[in-house]
């Protein structure tokens, strides 16, 4: 098990923030490249689908966060949850 880096929190934190969000916006937002926004979702999907894509943008898949949210050991909620938001390997 391993815990999310500090980017990948960030982006998490911004879609669910923002509803939804473009690669580009994401990347304007944490100031680096598309392409290591796409990585990073990637890296995030990998054990658990929380982040959806489509032509629209990043959206957060909120039956998957709130299961992750709900067996996590955390109590806190939203910004703080996804500190401590872990992805099983």
């Amino acid at each position: 098990m391993r815990k999310l880096t500090t980017r990948q929190s960030k982006i998490v934190q911004e879609i669910n923030t923002h509803q939804s969000l473009t690669g580009k916006e994401l990347s304007i937002l944490l100031n680096c490249s598309v392409r290591t926004i796409q990585n990073e979702i990637i890296a995030i999907n990998r054990s658990h689908k929380i982040i959806e894509s489509s032509n629209k943008g990043y959206r957060l898949n909120t039956s998957a966060y709130e299961a992750i949210y709900q067996s996590s050991k955390y109590p806190q909620k939203d910004n703080e949850a996804l500190k401590n938001l872990t992805i099983f390997q």
